[in-house]
């Protein structure tokens, strides 16, 4: 995977079932290489994963893994923070 620059945004609306993803959708201002797919891949590998840091980050290592996928604008913990806010923002 490469990832190159830093977040300018990443927006994450989930549904939690028992601390666990139960439906998820990412967007943002960041591009993949292909264009097409791999937030896609990404959200479908995310659903039933607990909500915490590790988890969260072997899914999102696993989901990007690949030789010609790329992430241009956003790194593996941009996404990994991102979906932790969105879960602390359902808590409040």
């Amino acid at each position: 995977m490469r990832v190159s620059t830093r977040l300018k945004l990443i927006r994450v609306t989930m549904e939690i079932v028992d601390d666990r993803i139960g439906d998820i959708s990412i967007s943002g201002d960041f591009f993949t290489e292909p264009n097409i797919g791999i937030i896609e891949r990404l959200e479908q590998s995310l659903i039933g994963v607990s909500l915490d840091r590790e988890a969260l980050q072997d899914k999102i290592l696993m989901s990007f893994n690949g030789p010609r996928l790329g992430v241009t604008g956003a790194s593996v913990d941009d996404f990994i923070q991102a979906i932790l806010a969105a879960k602390k923002a359902r808590l409040v």
